[in-house]
């Protein structure tokens, strides 16, 4: 018995053609191991020459183990190496035992062989395998042999298919989390790059280069402050012309060389930060527009706005909560509609709480949409806005707060302690850039415009703490009293520092030489509209004396005057 096992070999039927099939092994089990062989290539070289010159001769010893004769090969080279994709030649102890009664069922038959050639003699014209190895048959002969088996697949447990499938699972889930990690750290490499450039006023290619970066071949087309100030100047060049008579992006660049207000030069680092910041808010509000033209966006604002009442309907039901939504547009040669839509008792609501009707306060605001001017100059002055903005502040804080509770009056100083501490609530996005202070001492109109238009639009508005941002304020306050800080903030005099002199109001009365008479009345006396008397017209003493005793009218009037 042996089993075809390749091994990394080659098994070929024919000398010239190694790559044929696998490589038949030795059962380790029937025979023993051969002894190691000292390989002499010099050897194997010249039989191969000789071979090559005597082709005839080479295939007798070829077919000499499996012809009639019985006589082993003694003229077979002992000590030669195994030809390339060829097993080696049987062990010796079983040359003698092989010979053509018994040939292979692997065989392979030449195509008109020769007359003179070993090919058309012996086992009807058929070539046994060199490379076959065989098993002599028993000794009475009455048995054949087995040739071989195929070695069949080792079929795999369940427990191993299972430590198989979670070695898998393991390994996609570490692959995945290094992809992750890479990715967070380009994109962190990115983001320095892109900083560094801006910074030194260099392109992203320069940067890469000087960090010794990957090159961007292909790119998104970035936004840049110089693209938002041509955006704007050939909005404003444009403004009021008729369509065929614009003017085209290399007028416009041509017109903003000519006047220096259009540099981008003259515009400072967050001037330009801004341009920036408004270029991508525009390209992002037009890449998201179905249809970014003015005359085709009516069919957009149909579709988005029934799309928006059909959500706020479906929150409707599901949360038993009112709406009402009110739309309208700001251009006036555009086809956009005015519209209208909300819960049914919203109607209800206006008409009989804010006194006027819906359709009524939607044709206002259609009104008001088309005479305001987009970017114009605001004529709200400094004292305005400084009321304005802390009654916005109290009005989005009252939303939060139960109905019927009494105001919660504003500490900016103390903050902390007064009002986050205390009741626990705070202010989200609290304007970037503007100091938190009383709007009354703020000084600069910008940041007061930032502060209000944070507070219309709802960007800015007060929240609840969460329960784990209560329990850290109040952990923080504990701690801060056992450690003795004072909670609040007291906010040093203005003249401190300075030496201040006695009190008017003592050196006056010191100066004071006389008596009682001399000196200044206690009381401010109270004179009304005509002059004399009480401030409301009227006197409190009786008017009419019903005594005449004189003592007992001067004890009366002692009376009065206590």
């Amino acid at each position: 018995m042996f089993d075809l096992l390749s091994a990394g070999q080659q098994w070929s039927n024919l000398l010239t053609d190694p790559n044929s099939g696998p490589a038949p092994q030795l059962h380790s089990a029937q025979l023993e191991p051969e002894p190691e062989i000292n390989y002499n290539n010099d050897a194997w070289s010249a039989f191969f020459a000789s071979a090559a010159s005597d082709p005839h001769g080479f295939l007798s010893h070829v077919q000499a183990p499996f012809s009639d004769a019985t006589e082993p090969l003694h003229d077979m080279p002992e000590h030669l190496p195994d030809p390339p994709g060829c097993l080696p030649f049987p062990p010796s102890h079983l040359r003698d035992e092989l010979s053509a009664a018994d040939p292979p069922p692997h065989v392979y038959v030449p195509p008109n062989p020769p007359a003179d050639t070993p090919f058309a003699a012996g086992t009807d014209g058929v070539l046994p395998s060199l490379n076959y190895y065989t098993v002599a048959q028993d000794s009475d002969g009455e048995d054949e042999a087995s040739v071989g088996t195929l070695r069949e697949r080792v079929q795999l447990t369940q427990v191993v298919k299972e430590k198989r499938k979670a070695t898998a699972l393991s390994n996609k889930g570490k692959k995945k989390k290094l992809e992750a990690e890479a990715e967070e750290i380009m994109a962190r490499r990115e983001l320095e790059a892109s900083e560094f450039a801006m910074r030194h006023g260099k392109t992203i290619m320069a940067a890469n280069k000087l960090l010794d970066a990957a090159q961007v071949l292909k790119t998104t087309r970035a936004s840049s402050a110089s693209n938002a100030l041509n955006s704007q100047a050939a909005e404003y060049f444009n403004r009021g012309r008729p369509t065929g008579t614009k003017f085209n992006m290399s007028r416009v660049v041509q017109m903003m060389k000519e006047d220096p207000k259009w540099s981008i030069k003259n515009r400072n680092q967050q001037e330009q930060q801004e341009l920036r910041a408004e270029l991508i808010k525009a390209r992002r509000r037009k890449g998201r527009a179905a249809r970014p033209g003015r005359l085709s966006a009516a069919k957009t604002n149909s579709v988005v706005t029934k799309r928006i009442v059909a959500d706020l309907e479906l929150l409707e039901r599901q949360t038993g909560s009112m709406h009402v939504l009110i739309s309208a547009s700001t251009q006036h040669d555009s086809a956009v509609r005015a519209g209208l839509a909300g819960s049914a008792d919203m109607y209800d609501f206006f008409q009989n709480v804010i006194k006027i009707d819906m359709f009524d306060l939607a044709k206002s605001l259609q009104l008001y949409a088309l005479t305001r001017k987009e970017g114009g100059i605001s004529h709200d002055s400094m004292e305005k806005l400084r009321i304005l903005a802390p009654k916005l502040i109290l009005s989005s804080m009252a939303m939060i707060m139960q109905p019927g509770s009494s105001r919660i009056p504003m500490s900016y100083v103390n903050y902390v302690t007064q009002i986050v501490e205390k009741y626990l609530i705070k202010i989200i996005n609290w304007p970037a850039g503007v100091p938190f202070k009383k709007p009354s001492d703020m000084d600069s109109i910008e940041d007061l415009r930032k502060l209000v238009d944070a507070f219309k639009t709802g960007r800015a508005y007060w929240r609840v703490l969460t329960k784990s941002e209560a329990k850290k304020v109040k952990e923080a306050a504990r701690l801060r009293k056992e450690a003795g800080v004072a909670a609040k903030v007291v906010v040093p005099r203005r003249d401190k520092g300075v030496a201040r002199g006695p009190n008017k109001r003592t050196a006056a009365k010191a100066k004071v030489t006389g008596g009682k008479e001399n000196g200044p009345a206690r009381k401010r006396v109270r004179v009304g509209g005509n002059g004399e008397g009480s401030s409301t017209g009227t006197f409190k003493s009786r008017p009419v004396v019903t005594s005449t005793d004189d003592e007992s009218s001067g004890s009366s009037s002692d009376e009065d005057e206590d």
